[in-house]
Order: C-alpha cells, then structure tokens, then sequence
C-alpha cells in the first residue's frame, strides 16, 4: 500500500491509493522507510551543506501517511468533514532540520494534490486542510501559506539559506515574512539583485 503508493509518487508524479481504509502493514511501513531513506540520500543533494543534512525516519513516515489519507480522501468523497479530520495523522514531533527536510521529501507533491483540490471543489474540507498543513509547513508549502510563521527556519542557517533560496526561485514576495529573511534574502542576491529578482518587494510591515 504505502510502498506502492512511493513508488507511483516518485516514478511517474502519479497519487496511486487504494479506494478502502485500512490499517497500514507495519511490513510494509519497513520496506518503505528503506525506500524513502534511498530517495532522501539524493534529494538532498539539491541542497548546500548536503553531507550534514541525515534522514530522520519518524517525521518522513508521517508525511507520507499523511499524503496517502489525503489522498484517500479526495478519492473517497463520501466522507465526512470529521470522518476526514480523524483520518489525517496528527504530527508528534519536532521542527529541527532534519525533521522539516524529511517532510519536504514528501510534501513537495503536496502543491499537485491542492491543485486538483482547487480544480474540483476550492470551497471542499480538503482545501482548508491544505491551507493549514501549509501555515504549519511554511518551509515546503510556502506558496499555498496563507499566514505562517518562520521561527523553526530562522533559528537554523541551513533551512534559512534553504528557504531563501526556494523564495528567490519562486520570486514569491508574500514570503518574506520577517526582517531575518529580508535580510538573508539581500544578502543571497548580493550584487546580482537587478538579475535575478527586478521587481523584487518588501510587502510585509515586519519586514
């Protein structure tokens, strides 16, 4: 089920679940922290600093369950808002860097599940779950986060530069949310500012 399910993500961007809820197999669950810990050891290359970032199996494991009953939900529309609501894992751990860029293995197809959601019902339960999964997950869903806050990636230089880097990228102005931000923003873009980011605006008052 979960193996499966990894596999499709990663292979072909393709959200494959099965149309009935079940446990998860614990056997399963092995073999796919196996998986997940292979696809972190590359993701992570992405990323500056790659040989201190390790993977952190509880957090990945979660994020990908979490997926898979989203996803379930989607398929399976008869369920209730509170039906919905029990069936998403809630998180237990911390925000420490290893923990978020775990998650972020998994949650970067998050933004694909929200624009299928969007398509078909902006006003479903679904939508709203998104939006607040993206307000606590600010690193990952940046773009869908209405209102989040940033104190787990400013307290580390790694996620900061990370996160910097990803708003540049994106050019995503409501971003920025703090002055440390701001800051680092500036600094990553140095004297290249005009380049790589013209219209750049500082939209926030906090900042």
């Amino acid at each position: 089920m979960l193996t499966d399910f990894l596999k499709g993500l990663f292979e072909d961007g393709k959200l494959k679940v099965e149309k009935k809820i079940t446990d998860f197999d614990p056997d399963d669950e092995d073999i796919a922290l196996d998986i997940l810990d292979y696809y972190f050891e590359n993701y992570k290359f992405a990323f500056p600093h790659s040989s201190e970032l390790k993977f952190n199996s509880n957090t990945c494991i979660w994020a990908l369950k979490y997926l898979y009953r989203l996803s379930q939900a989607l398929l399976i529309r008869e369920l209730s808002e509170e039906e919905v609501q029990s069936l998403l894992p809630k998180y237990a751990y911390g925000k420490s860097r290893d923990e978020v860029l775990s998650v972020d293995l998994i949650f970067q197809f998050i933004p694909q599940l929200y624009r299928i959601i969007e398509e078909l019902s902006p006003s479903d339960i679904l939508s709203d779950e998104i939006k607040q999964l993206s307000n606590d997950w600010g690193f990952s869903l940046f773009e869908i986060a209405e209102d989040f806050t940033a104190d787990y990636i400013e307290n580390d230089d790694i996620l900061l530069e990370i996160f910097c880097n990803r708003i540049i990228e994106n050019k995503c102005n409501k971003a920025i949310v703090s002055l440390r931000i701001k800051n680092q923003i500036l600094v990553q873009l140095g004297a290249h500012k005009d380049y790589f980011w013209k219209d750049l605006k500082f939209e926030n008052d906090a900042t």
